[in-house]
């Protein structure tokens, strides 16, 4: 069980800043998908740059490092 779920709390702003950036992403895909190749092919690319790019961003608010108690 997450340290929320338990009344922590502890996760909910990396959780929101994630969240915040995925919903971010949206709107600057949509325009640069006229740019990708058609079909298939685009389709991958598209989808591999952005798991790649909300992949990484995850991973620096998560690995940053946590104030101590």
């Amino acid at each position: 069980m997450c340290d929320a779920a338990q009344g922590g709390g502890s996760e909910l702003p990396e959780s929101f800043a994630v969240l915040g950036f995925a919903f971010y992403l949206q709107p600057c895909l949509l325009p640069l998908m006229a740019e990708m190749p058609p079909g298939a092919a685009g389709v991958r690319l598209m989808t591999s740059a952005t798991r790649t790019v909300v992949l990484g961003v995850a991973t620096l608010v998560r690995a940053r490092p946590q104030p101590r108690a």
